[in-house]
């Protein structure tokens, strides 16, 4: 089996898929670099077959595998977190202005995707740092360590959840309202300051 990395072949010997690609995100790795993008035999593959031991453990012809800089790819993704957040506010605003028009229905589905897009921008953060070695302990943000603008969320998305299993929604339009703008400014603050500190890595 042929392992190809960003055109490059590589002479490791490998014996299934699995192998090709742990190989080739280990070589990557090395070199500052994470994969993005896995070919075998011709096919693109998704997380579906990524994420198959049976097929994984099968062979093929060739396997080609594109890495992108860990740096830059983060530094994407937290301007995609940033665009991410801006749509929650505003979503989050909807909610709000839906519960106090008695349409809970309508801010139900509004602030669903809400917190949808608040928990995949935290664990792409989180997958971020620890990708690039940043230690969100160690980084302030107005004097406010990264980490407490982390707890903060979680602490409003539990003030939400309190206040949605209660049927509280005038305790929920005043966490939409009052609480959650002042994690978001200190969330697109912190998110400023990543994208700095990893620049600052390329």
């Amino acid at each position: 089996m042929q392992l190809w990395i960003d055109d490059q072949p590589c002479d490791t010997a490998v014996q299934t898929i699995g192998e090709a690609i742990a190989t080739g995100a280990t070589v990557a790795e090395d070199g500052g670099r994470v994969i993005i993008e896995v070919v075998v035999d011709g096919d693109r593959w998704t997380d579906r077959e990524l994420g198959d031991l049976d097929v994984c453990g099968g062979t093929a012809t060739e396997v080609r595998l594109t890495s992108a800089d860990m740096r830059v790819l983060v530094r994407e993704t937290l301007g995609q977190c940033a665009v991410a957040l801006e749509e929650a506010a505003s979503l989050e605003a909807k909610a709000a202005e839906a519960i106090q028009a008695d349409r809970t229905a309508d801010a139900m589905a509004d602030l669903g995707t809400a917190v949808e897009l608040w928990l995949s921008v935290q664990a792409a953060v989180g997958k971020g740092c620890t990708m690039v070695g940043i230690d969100l302990g160690s980084v302030e943000v107005d004097g406010v360590a990264a980490s407490a603008c982390i707890s903060a969320l979680t602490d409003q998305l539990h003030m939400l959840r309190d206040a949605l299993e209660v049927s509280d929604p005038i305790g929920l339009s005043d966490t939409l309202l009052y609480e959650m703008p002042d994690v978001h400014r200190r969330w697109q603050g912190m998110l400023d300051r990543l994208e700095t500190l990893v620049v600052g890595q390329e």
